[in-house]
């Protein structure tokens, strides 16, 4: 017998002799089989023989064993019986196994107000799990009047002790502003309470906020991967997406493409259909890999088979250039036809542009416009401005300049958020000579393009925007976006220094 190995055989004899406490204390050991051999029907027995003295904790369990199914036959009314004699008794573990019959509609009808009763009974005796219920019932108004301040101080109680759920509940209603303000910073630390008692779900959801940002939480990539790295060990395959993804954007780690492809892959092996498109784009760009169109062309088919929007796009553009695949553009635009149905923004956007140029389908700017809208109104950029353009040339819609202005406003904003009100009392040459400076430096997620810029310069010069001028005269002094030509260069800036651009006459001496 081990040193602080309870005396068994006093044990025994004592239960035999009918002492309650001593016929729970065995019941308990054999439950567990803690100094003796595990044995529910033996437990049972004793549980019974205590509870039949009228023992609370015993009674509670007979409750259990009968709930369970434990050393006798499952019985949810005799589980409920017993429960009852229990919490008669103010045990609270009774008073909670009640309310989850009575939640649940086993052994009885089912009662949401019986089962807030109960938790609340529980609750007040300072069982968590009940105190987590009571919360739970007055967030969402189940048996009692929904009321989110009592349900987040219960939440409060439970979380300081460290329920999970009470913890994740509170974190939600902070980041819904249930019955308060939404308090990102507030949800952030209860997420993070429960992350580090080990929850995934939590794990997950403070990565995210950490790689996507929220108000008053800034982005921190090192912190997100940090998270992600720790949840991914549950090998989540949206967590294992998202490390690739932040490999191949550089997120919080150096740009690398090979162990991007190797997340990409452990996520495509569970049927994550975003990865398996990201692998397809990898092989089409030559990223990590050799390019190789077929390759990539086989993950898209397999996203594809799940609806992923983003690869049928890219099956249609696949179809639409001849990449790895016979050139067809009836097939493209079938295929960004079910990707643009799915709201997928680049494939309206390229929807738009085959009806507008006639490729694969007739053409027909009524349809392109209407494609345009959808895409520009989900914030594709590219779309922005060719609404906007519609709107300018009276192309597909009647002809509107003030709503010109608003989109191409909006495409601007995206680049500066401080745009709408610098922009406000601006004409429309200004804004064509703003979007070509977007175009020729970059600006904020607009690429460079150079022809683009060219393009915009160009609308703006011709209505004799000084800057435009200037801004184009030296792309066509370097021959960027078109071709060189001096002649063409000095031209306008002869025409921005007669509109009186200093600037402009200094590059003429």
């Amino acid at each position: 017998m081990a040193k602080d190995a309870p005396d068994i055989e006093a044990l025994l004899e004592k239960a035999e002799q009918g002492n309650p406490y001593s016929q729970y204390q065995l019941a308990l050991y054999y439950e567990k089989g803690e100094y003796v051999l595990q044995n529910y029907q033996t437990a049972f027995s004793w549980y019974q023989k205590s509870a039949n003295q009228g023992n609370a904790h015993s009674q509670a369990k007979v409750g259990y064993f009968y709930n369970e199914g434990l050393g006798t036959s499952q019985d949810y009314e005799k589980a409920r019986q017993w429960y009852l004699k229990a919490a008669d008794q103010n045990q609270k573990i009774a008073q909670f196994n009640l309310g989850v019959l009575y939640e649940a509609g086993r052994g009885t009808v089912q009662n949401y107000k019986a089962a807030f009763s109960w938790y609340l009974k529980s609750a007040l005796e300072d069982y968590t799990d009940a105190q987590t219920k009571v919360g739970y019932f007055y967030d969402t108004g189940l048996g009692t009047p929904q009321n989110y301040l009592l349900a987040r101080n219960w939440y409060i109680i439970a979380g300081e002790k460290g329920d999970k759920t009470a913890q994740l509940n509170l974190a939600l209603i902070y980041e819904q502003g249930k019955g308060t303000e939404i308090d990102y910073l507030q949800a952030l630390k209860w997420y993070l309470k429960a992350a580090e008692s080990g929850d995934v779900n939590a794990q997950i959801t403070v990565a995210d906020f950490y790689h996507m940002g929220r108000p008053n939480i800034d982005i921190n990539y090192i912190e997100a991967m940090k998270w992600y790295l720790i949840a991914v060990k549950d090998g989540d395959s949206n967590v294992q997406h998202r490390i690739g993804y932040m490999h191949e954007e550089g997120q919080g780690v150096d740009i690398d493409y090979a162990k991007a492809l190797n997340w990409y892959k452990k996520a495509a092996k569970q049927n994550n259909a975003d990865s398996q498109t990201n692998i397809g784009y990898l092989y089409s760009h030559g990223r990590g890999v050799s390019q190789n169109h077929h390759t990539a062309l086989k993950w898209y088919f397999k996203a594809a088979e799940q609806n992923n929007a983003r690869a049928q796009n890219n099956i249609g553009s696949a179809y639409e250039n001849g990449d790895g695949i016979q050139q067809n553009y009836q097939k493209a635009f079938e295929w960004y036809l079910k990707s643009a149905r799915q709201n997928d923004p680049m494939a309206q956007n390229n929807l738009g542009k085959m009806y507008e140029q006639g490729i694969g389908i007739a053409k027909n700017q009524v349809q392109a416009f209407k494609w345009y809208l959808k895409s520009a109104e989900l914030g594709f950029k590219d779309s922005q401005l060719k609404v906007g353009e519609f709107y300018e040339t009276g192309n597909g819609i009647k002809q509107n300049l003030a709503e010109a202005k608003k989109w191409y406003t909006k495409f601007l904003t995206q680049t500066d958020p401080n745009m709408p009100a610098f922009l406000q009392n601006k004409e429309l040459p200004f804004l064509h000579m703003m979007i070509g400076q977007a175009f020729d430096r970059g600006i904020n997620g607009v690429p460079q393009d150079y022809h683009r810029a060219y393009k915009w310069y160009l609308k703006a010069a011709t209505k004799n925007e000084s800057t435009a001028q200037v801004n184009l005269s030296f792309l066509y002094a370097n021959g960027l976006g078109v071709e060189k030509n001096q002649a063409k260069a000095n031209e306008l800036l002869r025409r921005a220094c007669n509109n009186g651009v200093d600037q402009a006459c200094s590059f003429l001496e």
